[in-house]
């Protein structure tokens, strides 16, 4: 069995709601974008999406966050920071000699609602295993709730539209026949533990 690093089993990518913080929005000519990710609690915290080990960049202004972030999408005509509290606009750039570009509003929907990645030290992942090598699976705080993958339609208006839980074994058969190249697949507790694997079985 691979021991697989307890950070990969505790860290999910999922959907966000923020209360509070900040977005980037980018502008371009007829439409405009919240890119998912380019969060932060603080302003002063955006200066991280440009630090690496080698170089180390101070904060100096909003002015030179938004600039940096317009430098790095060549194609936008303007960026902006907005609040995602009280979704106003805390500072925007547009580049020199725009002609024409979108200034429609930035809903609350925009700013509030994300993907990014968080990280649990209780809960469930299913593993996939392969000839040589293994991929990180869905994440969830009760197994019984995986079975959510499996519905025949979507969204899922109520619980009844969700499969019945058997059992584990039935729950890694369900996993291992969606994937046919996985040999096999596993549950762990995000903890390192091994609940439970299944291994395909090779027909000769």
């Amino acid at each position: 069995m691979i021991n697989i690093p307890k950070e990969e089993l505790q860290t999910y990518y999922t959907n966000i709601t923020h209360k509070d913080g900040y977005r980037i929005v980018y502008y371009y000519e007829k439409y405009h974008e919240v890119p998912s990710e380019m969060y932060a609690k603080n302003i002063k915290d955006y200066i991280d999406f440009f630090n690496t080990n080698n170089n180390k960049i101070k904060f100096t202004s909003i002015e030179d966050i938004v600039n940096r972030f317009l430098d790095i999408n060549k194609k936008a005509l303007g960026a902006a920071i907005y609040s995602v509290k009280d979704y106003k606009c805390i500072y925007k750039k547009i580049r020199e000699n725009t002609k024409n570009i979108n200034n429609s509003e930035v809903y609350k929907e925009e700013l509030i609602y994300d993907h990014g990645y968080l990280k649990s030290d209780n809960g469930y992942r299913i593993v996939f295993f392969f000839k040589d090598d293994y991929r990180i699976g869905p994440f969830s705080l009760d197994y019984k709730y995986f079975m959510r993958d499996f519905t025949e339609f979507e969204p899922i208006i109520d619980d009844d539209d969700i499969p019945t839980f058997i059992s584990i074994d039935d729950l890694l058969k369900r996993y291992l026949a969606s994937d046919l190249n996985a040999t096999a697949v596993a549950l762990y507790k995000t903890n390192g533990e091994c609940i439970s694997i299944k291994n395909r079985t090779i027909q000769k």
